[in-house]
C-alpha cells in the first residue's frame, strides 16, 4: 500500500484509495487498494479523464495528501482545521494538454 496506518478501524465506513484496472481484449478487471486511510477525494479536471496521471491529491481529517503512482509513495501535509473535498481550478491561461 502507498501510505495510512495498519489499523484501520478510524477509518472504517470511508472512502479509500483504489485502482482498477480493465482488460477491454480479456474481459476482466483487477482491484487493487493502495491506501488504507479514509480520504475525501476532490473534484478533477474532466478533460483528463481517463488518462494516465502520476499525482492523485485526497483530503483526510487535517491533512492534504500527495500520492505518487510512479513510485508508490504518498506524503502527509497538515493543514490548519479540518480539510474538506478540495475542487478543481484550472491554472489561469492554461490550455489542455
Amino acid at each position: 500500500m502507498i501510505g495510512g496506518t495498519s489499523d484501520p478501524t478510524p477509518h472504517a465506513g470511508a472512502a479509500v484509495l483504489h485502482r482498477w484496472t480493465l482488460d477491454l481484449s480479456l474481459g476482466t478487471v483487477k482491484e487493487e487498494q493502495l491506501d488504507d486511510r479514509g480520504v475525501e477525494f476532490p473534484t478533477f479536471n474532466e478533460d483528463r479523464l481517463g488518462r494516465a496521471s502520476r499525482y492523485l491529491y485526497a483530503v483526510t481529517g487535517g491533512e492534504v495528501v500527495k500520492y505518487d503512482t510512479e513510485r508508490g509513495t504518498s506524503t502527509g501535509t497538515p493543514v490548519d482545521g479540518h480539510a474538506g473535498e478540495a475542487v478543481f481550478v484550472p491554472k489561469a491561461g492554461a490550455g489542455a494538454s
